[in-house]
């Protein structure tokens, strides 16, 4: 027997699988873990950071792997997602806050990055898997704190 509660159920599930999508691109990003994050992507996925970078899954790795690993740490956190399910497709937003940190002799800086992610994912074969990923940022603040913060439970 079937009903609401069920269509309930199941748009829950959808979204839940969803969020995950979400929240594992932000931990990945982090770890740099760059053949995971392309399971987390249809073949067909698109990419727009802006003038920065705009197209597919192909250029999007060695681009957002080559920002990434010039610093030394980064954290990606996100707010939670309001996900819109429609059959077979949805749509994630999501707010963000980015601490990225380089330093070294020539370079000691600290990033903050907020801004937004929207998210594109579409049910295939496999499961749901992204789409599109668009970033649109808010705010760049960088500061130049001092480098005497490399205890162990900071690096």
């Amino acid at each position: 027997m079937t009903g609401p509660q069920d269509a309930d159920l199941a748009l829950l599930l959808d979204e839940a699988r969803i969020a995950r999508l979400v929240s594992r691109y932000a931990s990945m990003v982090d770890w740099l873990d760059w053949p995971g994050m392309a399971t987390l992507f249809t073949p067909d996925a698109r990419f727009d950071f802006g003038p920065m970078f705009q197209g597919g899954l192909d250029g999007y790795i060695p681009f957002a792997s080559a920002l990434e690993e010039g610093y030394d740490r980064r954290l990606h956190l996100f707010g939670m997602p309001r996900i819109d399910v429609r059959g077979d497709r949805a749509r994630a937003e999501c707010p963000s806050w980015i601490h990225a940190r380089t330093k070294g002799a020539e370079v000691h800086a600290d990033a903050v990055f907020a801004g937004r992610y929207v998210f594109d994912a579409r049910r295939t074969d496999a499961g749901w898997k992204l789409s599109r990923l668009a970033y649109y940022l808010g705010v760049l603040d960088v500061t130049h704190p001092p480098a005497a913060d490399e205890a162990p439970t900071n690096t």
